[in-house]
C-alpha cells in the first residue's frame, strides 16, 4: 500500500480545492420556445433528405391516405428517427400530416398524429403547412433529455405534384422538409463582478447543442472568398435579452473582456464549465477596439471567441487566422451602428509568439472592392460584385442602423433594408469618358 504524509496530502488537497475553487460552473436550464413568441431565440434548423419508397425492416405505421407518403430519417441525439408525410383527407392539396417516431422504438403507433394547416398559398404553385412545435425525449449519450421542434414543409411546384412520374423521381425537388429548432439552455455566470448572460443554440437540430465549429473549405475555387464555419452557437450578452448581434461560435476557448477560459459544454449534466487559462499565454494587439472577435488556428482544430476583449489580450502561442468580428459604434449625432466583418481566403494568418510585437490586421481603413464577372456566352453582359474590405482583406458582410433617429447617413428606401445605408450607384465610363452604364448596387 502506498504511504502519504500529512505533507503529500496537504499540498494535494489544496490543489484540488484551487481547480474548483476558479473553474466556473454555469447551471444549464432548458427551455422550449413560447408559442407565438415575437421574440428572438436561437436558431437552428436540418433539411431532411427524402424518398417515396418505405424504409426497409420492420416498422409501425398507422395507415397512410397519400398515394405517395414521403418518408425521412433524422438523428438527433444518439438515434436516427424515422418521419412520415401523409394528407389528413385524399383530396388535400399538399401534405399537411405528419407522423414522427417520438419515442425511437420503430412504432409510429403509439407516437401523436401531428396535423398542420394550410397557410394562405398561391394553388398554382407554392404552399406552405403551418405544424405545431414536436416536443419529444431524446437520448444524449445515454441520458434522457427534452427536446422541442417545429416542422416546415412546403412546395413551389404544386401543380408538379399531381403528376406521378415527378413526385417519385423529383420529391427532393418538389417538397422542402425542415426540423427548425423549438429550443435552446441558458445560464449566468459572472467575470470581474459583471454578469453576463449565456444561451446555447443548436444550429445543426442535433440535439446536443455543443457540436463545435468547423470551417468549410473549396480548394476548387481559386477566386478569392470568404472563410464559412459551421456548427452549433453561443450567445453571450452582458444585458437582459439575447439578438442576433450577440452570436457565437461553439467552440473551445472563450476570452471575456481581459480572462481567457477553456469551454466545456455538457447538457447531459446540465453545465457548462469555463476553466481559466493563465499559463503560457502571449499578448496580442488588435488595431481597433470590437465587441466581439473570433481567431482559429492554423490546423482548424481550436476558436477563439472573444467577447469585448481589450485591445491587448493574452492567447496561446501559436498561428491564427481571422475569422470574423463585430463592431459597435456611434455615428456624429450619436446613432448606434453594428459593422460585421468577415475573413477571406486572402486574409494573412497571424503568429503570436514570434519575434516583435504580435499585431492581428484589420478594420480601418475600409476600401471599396469591385470585382467584374463576364456571363459567357453570346451575352455581353456582365456583373458587378460591391464589397468593403478592411486592411485584413476581409469582407464586410453587414453594416447596420441598430438604434437612434438622429443619423444624417441616407438609408436604404427599399423595404426590409430600411436599417442599412443607401445603395450605392456606379458608372461606367470609356476610355474618353462617355458613360456607357449607370445605376445601383442591391443587397443580396
Amino acid at each position: 500500500m502506498s504511504k502519504f504524509t500529512a505533507k503529500t496530502i496537504v499540498p494535494f488537497l489544496l490543489l484540488c480545492f484551487t481547480v474548483s475553487a476558479f473553474a466556473v460552473q454555469v447551471p444549464l436550464k432548458y427551455a422550449k420556445y413560447p408559442d407565438g413568441s415575437k421574440s428572438f431565440h436561437p436558431y437552428g434548423s436540418i433539411g431532411l433528405d427524402k424518398t417515396t419508397k418505405p424504409p426497409s425492416g420492420q416498422w409501425k405505421t398507422l395507415r397512410l391516405i397519400s398515394e405517395y407518403p414521403v418518408y425521412a430519417f433524422v438523428k438527433i441525439g444518439d438515434k436516427k428517427r424515422l418521419c412520415v408525410l401523409d394528407r389528413q383527407k385524399k383530396n388535400d392539396i399538399f401534405y399537411n400530416r405528419l407522423y414522427f417516431d417520438a419515442n425511437g422504438n420503430r412504432d409510429l403507433t403509439d407516437d401523436p398524429v401531428i396535423d398542420g394547416t394550410f397557410q394562405p398559398t398561391d394553388r398554382n404553385q407554392y404552399c406552405r403547412v403551418d405544424f405545431p412545435s414536436v416536443d419529444s425525449t431524446i437520448e444524449v449519450d445515454g441520458k434522457s433529455l427534452p427536446y422541442s421542434f417545429r416542422p416546415d414543409v412546403y412546395t413551389s411546384r404544386l401543380n408538379q405534384l399531381s403528376k406521378k412520374r415527378n413526385i417519385e423521381q423529383n420529391i427532393d425537388r418538389y417538397v422542402r422538409f425542415y426540423l427548425r429548432v423549438n429550443c435552446s439552455y441558458s445560464g449566468e455566470f459572472k467575470v470581474n463582478g459583471q454578469s453576463y448572460r449565456i444561451v446555447l443554440g443548436d444550429r445543426n437540430c442535433s440535439g446536443r447543442f455543443n457540436d463545435r465549429v468547423t470551417f468549410r473549405r473549396d480548394d476548387q475555387i481559386t477566386r478569392r472568398r470568404r472563410i464559412f464555419a459551421t456548427g452549433d452557437n453561443i450567445f453571450i450578452t452582458s444585458g437582459k435579452k439575447i439578438d442576433s448581434f450577440d452570436e457565437q461560435f461553439c467552440s473551445d476557448l472563450l476570452l471575456v473582456n481581459d480572462r481567457l477560459f477553456e469551454v466545456k459544454i455538457s447538457t447531459t449534466e446540465g453545465k457548462l464549465t469555463l476553466t481559466p487559462v493563465t499559463e503560457n499565454l502571449i499578448a496580442l494587439n488588435l488595431p481597433m477596439k470590437v465587441d466581439r472577435i473570433f481567431l482559429f488556428t492554423e490546423d482548424g482544430k481550436h476558436c477563439l471567441n472573444m467577447y469585448r476583449p481589450d485591445k491587448e489580450i493574452k492567447i496561446p502561442k501559436g498561428k491564427y487566422h481571422l475569422l470574423k468580428y463585430t463592431v459597435l459604434r456611434k455615428d456624429e449625432q450619436g446613432d448606434m451602428w453594428c459593422l460585421s466583418a468577415g475573413a477571406t481566403t486572402e486574409s494573412p494568418l497571424i503568429t503570436v509568439g514570434g519575434r516583435g510585437k504580435s499585431v492581428l490586421k484589420f478594420g480601418e481603413p475600409y476600401l471599396p472592392a469591385i470585382e467584374v464577372m463576364e456571363l459567357g456566352g453570346r451575352s455581353s453582359r456582365v456583373l458587378l460584385y460591391f464589397n468593403v474590405e478592411g486592411q485584413g482583406k476581409e469582407y464586410l458582410t453587414d453594416l447596420s442602423h441598430i438604434s437612434g433617429t438622429q443619423t444624417r447617413i441616407p438609408l436604404s428606401e427599399k423595404k426590409d433594408l430600411g436599417h442599412r445605408p443607401k445603395e450605392p450607384t456606379y458608372k461606367i465610363t470609356k476610355a474618353g469618358g462617355e458613360v456607357v452604364a449607370r445605376g445601383s448596387f442591391e443587397y443580396g
